[in-house]
């Protein structure tokens, strides 16, 4: 059922608003210039609550990126793991 959501929110061109897509998908990132890990976290010092959002500003070299069209949240690690996930190793 999810894969049809990802298709009717990208047809539709409705984006962070879409209510059929209400929460950001959590994601490891990686800036696709400096590669440097991009995560996620309200800012305050600059006024940003880190509310949901596709477009993404790396904090090191300043490029600006859209991993997907629906809002993504940048993560420090997935914390689930398939049956035939061969990485990491399982502990």
């Amino acid at each position: 059922m999810v894969n049809i959501l990802v298709l009717m929110t990208l047809k539709s061109g409705m984006g962070v608003d879409n209510p059929i897509w209400p929460h950001p998908i959590d994601m490891v990132l990686h800036c696709p210039v400096c590669r440097n890990q991009h995560i996620d976290a309200p800012e305050p010092a600059v006024n940003w609550s880190n509310p949901p959002h596709r477009s993404h500003l790396c904090q090191v070299c300043g490029t600006r990126w859209r991993p997907a069209d629906v809002p993504t949240n940048g993560v420090t690690g997935i914390w689930t793991r398939g049956q035939e996930d061969t990485w990491p190793e399982k502990k």
